[in-house]
């Protein structure tokens, strides 16, 4: 019985966690993207070089991944969550 809490403990905290985790990568993923339109517009009028486009790109590209990563981290975090409270998952 104790196993089982401590198991249900975990899975939860691990949920718990991820979504802080997700949460700050989504903020990340934000500020890349308005990164990368203000480097588009200095691209536009002249003020920046195409590698500064290429190197924003290639930055929320990046952050882009690793949001995809954490939100797949929460679902299986939520399926292991779901295990451990007796569901089952088919």
């Amino acid at each position: 019985m104790l196993t089982a809490l401590a198991d249900t403990e975990t899975a939860l905290l691990r949920y718990q966690q991820e979504a802080q985790r997700q949460q700050a990568l989504q903020s990340a993923l934000q500020l890349a993207g308005r990164q990368l339109e203000i480097a588009r517009q200095r691209y536009h009028v002249g003020e920046a070089a195409q590698t500064e486009v290429l190197a924003q790109q290639q930055a929320e590209a990046q952050q882009r991944e690793a949001w995809l990563a954490s939100r797949q981290a929460q679902a299986e975090n939520l399926v292991a969550l779901f295990k451990t409270l007796g569901g089952d998952v088919r």
